[in-house]
């Protein structure tokens, strides 16, 4: 109502709402999201980074879904609908990975241009195979847009860790099962897979990581360095669930290859905080940044975010949507401390 210049709500129409959608998401519509969409990928590695909306993990590393994958839960699929949710293939390299994903999204937005309406058995319709790719139970948890890493605030916790052994678990009896995954960071054949073509860094969203980005730190050992800013209920004081936060990522270096991460932005009590990463790539790399940020000590809590003011850092923990966090000067911080 407000874009169309209405002051009461009202004069906008059931059916006119209905029509908008529609019209957002249709082929040659002219609406934003299905602008934004034709304009979008999936995935997308710049230099050493790799970009995706959830996470990249064991399950959904390398895996592109057939085109024929229903938007359904498994087990509300006959025996042959089943087939074809598990179908899909593996692609050998995460660049050929990247670029089927991205080709995998192209078809997908053609085939609903083409049968955008549901067939004549209502079963189907153009486009189902994208909603699957978004949805972990449809394509038995190997989505890189639903997966996530994050939990409590922190990139990654115990009890992440159980929850995901126990999903595990179940999943042979109970496709839901995947609903409770949360991704490993510090899994090391995904890091050798992703180094393999050059990736030392991955950076993702989708998840809430509290009111800065939940970050893993690079080991030493030229390890992967995962960040994940989502600063959705990095306040739940405020009216919008977000506050005054603000969550900020900055890649500089002499080139796409060689660089680091700036973790900056505004805290939720309206503080700002910024640090760097160590060095990724060329002759500098694991050299020059924050030694504490993104590592987990040994008390369980995560070293989020440095405070320039304040010369302090600030400490997170947590479980699910509950984050806690309490703050420590730097001259108290020690390297013994970290568990990694």
């Amino acid at each position: 109502a407000l874009l169309r210049g209405f002051a009461d709500a009202s004069e906008v129409g059931d059916e006119e709402v209905t029509q908008h959608f529609i019209d957002d998401v249709t082929a040659g519509g002219g609406g934003a999201l299905r602008n934004y969409l034709e304009s979008a990928v999936v995935a997308a590695i710049l230099g050493n980074t790799l970009f995706v909306h959830g996470a990249v993990d064991a399950q959904n590393m390398g895996f592109v879904p057939d085109d024929n994958t229903r938007f359904a839960v498994p087990v509300q699929q006959q025996q042959q609908q089943q087939e074809l949710s598990s179908a899909g293939r593996y692609c050998a390299t995460a660049n050929e990975w990247v670029a089927e994903l991205n080709a995998f999204l192209r078809r997908g937005l053609q085939d609903h241009a083409d049968r955008p309406d549901w067939d004549a058995e209502r079963t189907t319709r153009g486009g189902e195979a994208l909603m699957a790719l978004q949805n972990r139970c449809a394509v038995r948890g190997r989505t890189v847009i639903s997966n996530c890493f994050s939990d409590g605030g922190v990139i990654t916790n115990a009890q992440a860790r159980s929850r995901s052994a126990e999903a595990l678990r179940r999943f042979e009896t109970d496709p839901l099962a995947v609903e409770g995954l949360c991704s490993d960071p510090r899994d090391a054949t995904v890091a050798d897979w992703l180094r393999r073509d050059g990736i030392r860094r991955v950076v993702v969203g989708h998840k809430p990581s509290g009111d800065s980005p939940a970050i893993l730190k690079a080991s030493d050992e030229g390890g992967l360095e995962v960040i994940s800013a989502d600063t959705s209920f990095s306040d739940p004081d405020s009216t919008d669930n977000r506050g005054k936060a603000v969550a900020c990522v900055l890649l500089r270096g002499t080139s796409l290859d060689v660089n680091h991460a700036v973790i900056y932005g505004v805290l939720r009590d309206g503080r700002h905080h910024e640090a760097r990463l160590q060095t990724l790539g060329g002759l500098e790399d694991g050299r020059g940044g924050d030694r504490f940020l993104g590592t987990e000590l040994k008390d369980g809590w995560w070293v989020k975010a440095f405070v320039p003011e304040a010369s302090s850092y600030v400490l997170c923990r947590g479980v699910g949507r509950r984050v806690e966090y309490r703050e420590i000067m730097s001259k108290d911080m020690h390297a013994g401390e970290a568990v990694r």
